[in-house]
């Protein structure tokens, strides 16, 4: 009877601590499944489209109900679709606009050095801004998207209606070299020997879509706190991506590879969020300089997360966004 006792008790003891662990792990499933079936739904209703400029056209995907809401993909030079189809959940209040960088994914048209300069990148917002008539919208940027959003912001601020900036590229040059060391250091002895295979490999040096899909899903693990979670994203690579990425990336290297867009930040007057994930191997300084600049903005770090929130931890990244623009000004604070 005594032993029947003790093991009650220690029983009694276990469940405080695992009972509210399963309910949590509960809530997480239930979250993860109710994305599922929205981003299911979601997709059903989604359209694309092209959007014509100067020689090019830009490929764009429309979709949900509610306040526009445009999404800038980084790189530059990869595709939006590395966003879905968790972003999608922002779909069930907002109307959601992705949009491919010109050159780049479903986007078309003859690739010229002149046309692919960070300015026009900023342009090309305000392409999208006009074609589908909106005098104001929310904006949210990823990684060098979120570089683009700011600075648009800066020069649209009456355009802007909220800016979120994603565990965004900073405001100046600053950060780049700490964020190559942390690369470095996070990429474990055997991605890097198989990195320089694929780099190696007759599908790579040939530029074709399936060697490009092998390196980055290799190449982005060093960017997550926990890089198993790498194969849950999205990694698409078309023909145009494939033939005009490194072009890209390096014109635009070079076009702002030395810039610092502080000043101009002061210039943005709506309430904006700044996301940065604490394990991000982009400094955690590049995202409180930006906080700085920028009046009326906040800081929220997310613990356990490297370079893709939306992934590693959507639970409290959506709930975040969702309080933000349910009441933007209340989350907002003042520098």
């Amino acid at each position: 009877m005594k032993t029947f006792y003790c093991r009650l008790i220690k029983f009694s003891r276990c469940s405080k601590t695992i009972y509210p662990l399963i309910r949590c792990r509960l809530a997480l499933l239930f979250r993860f499944c109710l994305l599922f079936l929205q981003c299911c739904a979601i997709e059903t209703a989604a359209r694309e489209g092209l959007i014509s400029g100067d020689g090019f056209a830009l490929h764009y995907r429309i979709v949900g109900a509610g306040d526009t809401l445009v999404l800038l993909h980084g790189g530059p030079g990869l595709e939006y679709t590395y966003l879905l189809p968790q972003m999608d959940s922002l779909a069930a209040h907002h109307t959601l606009i992705y949009f491919d960088q010109r050159f780049i994914g479903g986007s078309t048209g003859d690739i010229d050095s002149l046309k692919v300069t960070f300015d026009a990148f900023i342009e090309d917002v305000e392409l999208v801004r006009k074609y589908f008539g909106l005098a104001s919208f929310h904006l949210l940027g990823h990684s060098f998207g979120g570089l683009t959003a700011m600075v648009y912001t800066s020069r649209h601020p009456e355009k802007v209606k909220t800016l979120v900036l994603m565990t965004s590229a900073g405001a100046d040059t600053s950060w780049r070299s700490r964020f190559g060391e942390a690369l470095s250091k996070n990429r474990s002895k055997d991605d890097s020997l198989t990195l320089e295979e694929i780099r190696k490999s007759e599908a790579f040096t040939n530029h074709t879509p399936e060697g490009l899909k092998q390196y980055f899903r290799v190449f982005f693990t060093s960017y997550f706190f926990n890089p198993f979670l790498t194969n849950s994203l999205t990694i698409t690579v078309s023909e145009m991506t494939a033939k005009n990425l490194w072009r890209i990336n390096s014109w635009i290297g070079k076009n702002i590879e030395y810039y610092d867009f502080r000043p101009q930040l002061a210039q943005i007057v709506c309430p904006t969020l700044i996301i940065h994930g604490a394990n991000d191997p982009l400094p955690l300084e590049a995202a409180q300089i930006i906080q700085k600049a920028i009046p009326h903005s906040q800081l929220i770090v997310l613990d356990r997360c490297g370079h893709f929130p939306y992934i590693e931890n959507p639970v409290l990244l959506f709930k975040e966004l969702d309080a933000f623009y349910l009441n933007p000004w209340n989350c907002s604070i003042g520098n």
